[in-house]
């Protein structure tokens, strides 16, 4: 696994409107019996762009170096994870959410009576040729189905229950101030996506272009904007000194397209209230969605990604992901002919 990726995410529940998290059309997890919610799940996730700024972003790309990288670095990017129940799942999609301001997300998970520990790692061991950073990997939509198939045999199998639904475009903001909080380590971060200076151009390039809808600039705007948040050292169990770079570690978590984030911090003895205050000084820069405002210029440190190796196991490992049914005998291997594994 990965620092600040290990599928524990937490949230400081500081404004957003999660409720909102899930299409009206969809079914958002709805069971077909109360227990399967208890059982543990395993799923997988994958960012759905609005289409004409997906088009955009892909033409854009092609005239400024003749690439589609990015654009097609967002179609691919798939999460792989886990979650106890059905409630840590939809938790860890509100925390997505929080932390992706440009996409909604198409979701499908497995909750079935089986370890999901298990399945993730044979899930992770199975597309480890395209593990792109931390739990996420590079998967087209053939991928995707072969995925959804073995949760459809598993559910048969086990009598376990596979929802798929897509989230909600929109997340709101809270402009209502806060009580005054006494939280002596906290801080009050300005936070952005590290996108490198290619895609900037490309993004710059777009607003600057006569021909590029109102909608399209908005999304750039976004994904180039600021979020604000807060953090604190005796809930949030952060270093002292530096609790928002432990928090802002959930956005590396959140956003496989990124290897750097930049931020700026002010330390505060009242972050939730100092956060709230910032968003209402701010509000005429909302982006539109969470805690998002136009980029801020003041002067960031960079967070990098550090990931880590999966790591060696023996035979029996690798046997007993063979037998849960997400990894072939097959597939094991070639890895190891591959040399991507070794017993």
């Amino acid at each position: 696994e990965e620092d600040g990726e290990d599928d524990n995410d937490e949230d400081d529940n500081s404004s957003e409107a999660v409720a909102e998290g899930v299409d009206d059309n969809e079914d958002g997890g709805n069971n077909e019996g109360g227990d399967k919610d208890n059982f543990d799940v395993v799923y997988f996730v994958y960012l759905i762009l609005d289409k004409e700024f997906s088009d955009k972003l892909c033409e854009t790309e092609q005239q400024h170096d003749g690439s589609t990288e990015f654009s097609t670095l967002l179609r691919q990017l798939t999460k792989i994870g886990r979650a106890a129940n059905w409630k840590d799942f939809m938790d860890k999609i509100s925390h997505l959410r929080t932390w992706n301001n440009f996409a909604a997300f198409q979701c499908v998970a497995l909750s079935y009576p089986g370890n999901s520990e298990d399945a993730e790692n044979a899930l992770h061991l199975a597309y480890s040729a395209v593990r792109h950073a931390g739990e996420w990997f590079l998967l087209n939509m053939f991928d995707r189905a072969c995925v959804a198939s073995l949760f459809e045999r598993a559910a048969e199998r086990l009598g376990g229950v596979v929802r798929y639904f897509r989230t909600s475009w929109a997340l709101g903001c809270s402009f209502v101030p806060r009580a005054i909080d006494t939280q002596p380590n906290g801080q009050v971060y300005f936070a952005e996506y590290g996108l490198g200076q290619r895609v900037i151009a490309v993004l710059v390039t777009m607003l600057n272009d006569n021909n590029t809808s109102n909608s399209v600039k908005g999304w750039c705007r976004r994904i180039m904007s600021t979020k604000i948040g807060c953090a604190w050292r005796t809930t949030c169990g952060y270093p002292q000194g530096e609790p928002a770079r432990g928090r802002l570690k959930n956005m590396l978590w959140a956003c496989g397209f990124l290897q750097t984030i930049y931020y700026r911090t002010v330390n505060t003895h009242h972050p939730m209230r100092d956060e709230k205050l910032e968003h209402i000084n701010q509000i005429q820069n909302w982006s539109g969605y969470g805690e998002w405002f136009n980029k801020d210029d003041g002067e960031k440190q960079p967070l990098n990604r550090e990931d880590r190796n999966f790591a060696c196991h023996d035979v029996d490992f690798y046997s007993h992901l063979i037998s849960t049914g997400f990894i072939s005998m097959q597939t094991v291997q070639k890895l190891a002919d591959d040399g991507r594994i070794m017993f």
